[in-house]
């Protein structure tokens, strides 16, 4: 009998490790820089990080590790993925500080949709961006739970989440040498897609009408006091950013002057980019590369008032000679050198001595 328990339990392990090992090879969301970044931030060395920005791609695109390092010796990480919920950001976070007590924690809370628009928070595809890389946490599968109810999914899609293999299963033909060794670059080596670096749309004549209202549905509503709740609870070091945008959906610009309101009516620090964007340089003929995403050029200024802001609020210190923080400091360099063809004379405007422009 006690042979036959331990056959079985080695069947199990076995089969366990292999099944794992498979899930992980054929799981490849469409945005890989989803993986690069979730991946990425659990490889970190504990207690390193100065700050942890979560949000969706309007922190992504917004924020460019590299130069927080490079001009500033700053080590935040951008905890985000494509369309994340505000709603994640609790629990996120509770994750996050487990790792990295002493991080201030950023949460951008610009993209809130309208309840029944195209755009959904709670997609599977975006949730999958969340959850297909996250490490077996308590959290994480509590996290999955609670978007999970607020987007209305069953167990069909439950066990989608959990076992992304089910959405998967066909890649076989699409696997690559990537599929087999996925040791993606941490996210701190910065955007490099052709859009972010390339391109320049014009995006001036956005509505800015900071008197605008809209209710929030039940579910963000609730999500936003909880997180409020626990960010005080918890003594949570937390700056909430509002991203430049060229906006003309008055319901959108509504909610967020909405969520504004109610951080500062319980007076949570907040930078509104909406009203901050002259003072960060910030220009919208040049800097963006569509309505709701900064190119390279917005990116840097983006990043700079944030990092001057974080040193002079939160006391953060340059910790570029610090021998600890070596991967940043190659990453960066190897980043700058690779994207330095895409910088303009604007640019140096954000630099100090330590970068050239290559003749074009």
């Amino acid at each position: 009998m006690k042979n036959k328990i331990i056959k079985a339990v080695a069947f199990l392990l076995i089969f366990c490790t292999c099944f794992f090992q498979v899930q992980g090879v054929l799981t490849g969301n469409e945005d890989s820089r989803d993986n690069r970044r979730i991946t990425g931030f659990f490889e970190e060395r504990d207690s390193s990080l100065d700050a942890v920005f979560v949000g969706s791609s309007t922190t992504y695109a917004f924020w460019s590790a590299p130069y927080a390092w490079y001009e500033h010796g700053l080590a935040v990480y951008s905890l985000s993925s494509i369309m994340q919920p505000i709603q994640a950001a609790r629990f996120l976070i509770d994750d996050a500080k487990k790792r990295h007590p002493d991080a201030v924690f950023i949460v951008n809370i610009t993209s809130v949709h309208p309840e029944g628009s195209k755009h959904s928070e709670y997609d599977l595809r975006f949730l999958h961006g969340i959850f297909d890389n996250y490490p077996l946490t308590l959290n994480k599968y509590k996290m999955m739970d609670y978007l999970c109810d607020l987007g209305g999914h069953g167990i069909k899609e439950r066990m989608e989440l959990i076992f992304p293999i089910i959405k998967y299963h066909s890649r076989w033909n699409e696997l690559t040498a990537f599929d087999f060794d996925k040791k993606p670059d941490s996210y701190k080596t910065g955007n490099t897609y052709g859009s972010f670096l390339k391109n320049t749309e014009d995006v001036t004549g956005g509505i800015k009408d900071f008197t605008l209202r809209s209710d929030l549905e039940e579910g963000l509503y609730q999500s936003m006091v909880e997180l409020m709740d626990y960010c005080e609870k918890e003594k949570i070091k937390v700056l909430f950013v509002v991203s430049p945008q060229s906006l003309d959906n008055k319901e959108r610009i509504g909610m967020q002057n909405t969520l504004v309101e109610m951080l500062e009516e319980r007076s949570f620090d907040v930078l509104d980019f909406r009203k901050l964007d002259k003072e960060a340089g910030i220009d919208y003929r040049t800097d963006f590369y569509d309505t709701e995403h900064t190119n390279i050029h917005g990116a840097i200024k983006f990043t700079n008032y944030i990092s001057l802001y974080l040193k002079e609020k939160y006391g953060l210190e340059n910790k570029r000679e610090d021998e600890n923080y070596s991967d940043w400091e190659k990453a960066s360099v190897s980043y700058f050198e690779k994207i330095a063809k895409h910088l303009n004379e604007n640019d140096m405007k954000y630099f100090t001595d330590r970068i050239e422009i290559p003749e074009k």
